[in-house]
């Protein structure tokens, strides 16, 4: 990936609607369903000769996935109220309005 070509082709507006998207819509939540995913066709596959334990969800999220797993449910470390995600996105939006006005 060109991250240098990505940003100047970029303007800040378009770069601030990704940042909003992404409050919204954190890219790392796609781990909790690939995981759930793989766990669950791991342990319906598992030799339980060779592995008494079943496969966890943990075991198939990247080191650095802010996710924690109770119970086999995966749940964020801290939830924040929409209304507050909601406020970042807008707040976000609307400065990237005045520094393209300015």
């Amino acid at each position: 990936m060109d991250v240098d070509g990505i940003l100047a082709e970029l303007s800040v507006e378009q770069l601030r609607e990704w940042e909003a998207y992404a409050i919204l819509e954190p890219f790392g939540a796609p781990w909790k369903q690939t995981a759930l995913l793989a766990m669950l066709l791991a342990n319906a596959n598992r030799d339980p000769d060779a592995k008494p334990e079943p496969y966890e969800m943990s075991d198939f999220l990247p080191a650095e996935s802010n996710v924690l797993v109770v119970d086999g449910e995966s749940e964020p470390e801290e939830e924040e109220p929409h209304w507050m995600k909601m406020k970042r996105v807008l707040q976000v939006l609307a400065d990237a309005k005045k520094e393209n006005r300015s």
